[in-house]
């Protein structure tokens, strides 16, 4: 009996050590990692102050850590957040890029315009209080539409329209520092009259004159496309130069700067 026992236990013990001796095969759960990621735009132009959301998507779509970093190459043209939403914040390029865990990563270039409504509000002057200047959306006397425009509205100062004619011409000039970060300007200019009014219109980068013209309400809207790479100070001047007691308008449609 004891010899049958040992011979019971001698084989157990050389099964055991067997099995520790054998490959043992895991079968512990494997987490499925990011191999790349691909976001919803590759590039897009926003104007100043406006936003836009990326999305990120992960292949494959089961990896088990979803987690995205986000930056930008120039917070000062653009910025980013934790979870993808783009602000325009000055003119130029910016590389938007999102980073998974493991250091896989994509980009989306943004370009940033500014158009004179949202940049020059607060740098407007008149040398008259009957000189107004706002935003317009609508048509121009030629009935084409004017979107994002800006519209500068010119009164009569005087009791008799031989007044003006004495004294200095009624002047509107709105003022920009670009700090040379835009290629060009663009924009529609047309006048609105009751009357055959004139007007003169500069357009000015650093105490040059880019453009100058002179129209009437029968000028037919002109389209400019000029050139302000390395200009720091920019200004555009209206002078309103006959003085009938009828008003007059000037509407810059779709004005700009933006990169070439």
């Amino acid at each position: 009996m004891r010899n049958l026992f040992k011979k019971f236990l001698v084989t157990v013990l050389t099964m055991l050590l067997l099995i520790t001796l054998l490959p043992i095969q895991t079968f512990a759960a494997t987490s499925s990692v990011a191999k790349s990621v691909k976001l919803s735009k590759k590039s897009f132009t926003l104007s100043v102050g406006e936003t836009e959301t990326l999305t990120a998507s992960l292949s494959p779509s089961n990896a088990s850590n979803k987690k995205v970093q986000w930056s930008s190459s120039d917070k000062k043209i653009a910025t980013v957040t934790s979870k993808g939403k783009v602000r325009a914040i000055g003119p130029g390029d910016a590389t938007i890029t999102a980073k998974t865990s493991n250091g896989k990563k994509t980009t989306c270039v943004v370009t940033v315009v500014g158009y004179l409504d949202r940049m020059m509000y607060s740098n407007y002057q008149s040398d008259t209080l009957n000189n107004t200047f706002s935003l317009f959306e609508g048509n121009d006397n030629w009935s084409n539409s004017c979107k994002r425009a800006m519209i500068f509205n010119f009164a009569y100062i005087g009791e008799y329209p031989d007044e003006v004619q004495d004294s200095k011409q009624t002047k509107s000039v709105v003022n920009y520092t670009l700090a040379g970060k835009y290629d060009v300007f663009t924009c529609t200019l047309t006048q609105r009259a009751l009357i055959s009014t004139n007007i003169n219109f500069k357009v000015i980068g650093d105490g040059v004159v880019l453009y100058e013209a002179t129209c009437t309400s029968q000028t037919q809207p002109v389209k400019l496309d000029l050139s302000v790479q390395g200009v720091a100070d920019f200004s555009i001047e209206i002078t309103y130069s006959l003085g009938f007691t009828n008003p007059c308008q000037i509407i810059l449609s779709d004005a700009k700067f933006e990169k070439e």
